[in-house]
């Protein structure tokens, strides 16, 4: 089962695919901790999920809100981790049924788990990842999907600058533990590199 977001593209033939996915294993890239101190707020404060916050020029109710989640973080953390090892990762995955199966299970057995990621910010990097890294899952073989952080804020938007990367045989994922077959993020008017992609290296 494969999680996509948005803005994704497929930048390999699907021989290519096939050949991973039968040698079997979880696509899927964690590492233990958090990514960033700041980042741990994004679960333990408290977020409004009724807005876009990244949008420049935000109106007054937005503003308003942000200064309420801030002062309900103040008074009300959340405090109790219902795990005991933190992982994060990215969210673009590729899991067997098995995996796919747990993690729900998981979830509908451990209520408590779900109820401490309610009201979080950008959860799903740590969610998924922390249920696998503490659930003894083996044979976790890195995501298959490119993603260009080399510009602040990332990821960049992929151009024809990117040709040269995908031309090779293989082409790595941010983590470097693993090849990719996906690719992100596009724009719709970018259509000359997105043409190159299905004349050229999908074929």
């Amino acid at each position: 089962i494969q999680n996509l977001f948005s803005k994704i593209f497929v930048i390999k033939n699907n021989n290519f695919l096939y050949s991973l996915l039968n040698d079997g294993g979880e696509f899927v890239s964690i590492k233990e901790g958090f990514p960033a101190e700041f980042k741990k707020g994004w679960i333990t404060n408290f977020y409004f999920d009724l807005f876009y916050r990244r949008k420049p020029n935000k109106p007054i109710w937005i503003k308003v809100l942000l200064r309420l989640e801030k002062k309900i973080s103040l008074y009300f953390p959340k405090k109790n981790f219902p795990f005991e090892r933190v992982f994060f990762g990215p969210t673009w995955w590729v899991l067997t049924h098995s995996t796919v199966n747990y993690i729900l299970d998981f979830l509908e057995n451990n209520p408590k788990y779900e109820r401490f990621f309610r009201n979080s910010f950008c959860s799903e990097e740590i969610l998924i990842p922390t249920i696998i890294g503490n659930s003894g899952i083996k044979n976790l073989k890195g995501n298959l999907t490119y993603v260009d952080w080399r510009v602040a804020p990332g990821p960049a938007f992929i151009s024809e600058e990117h040709r040269e990367i995908f031309e090779n045989s293989v082409v790595n994922n941010e983590y470097g533990d693993n090849c990719t077959f996906f690719a992100r993020k596009f724009k719709n008017e970018n259509s000359e590199i997105l043409k190159y992609i299905d004349n050229y290296l999908r074929v």
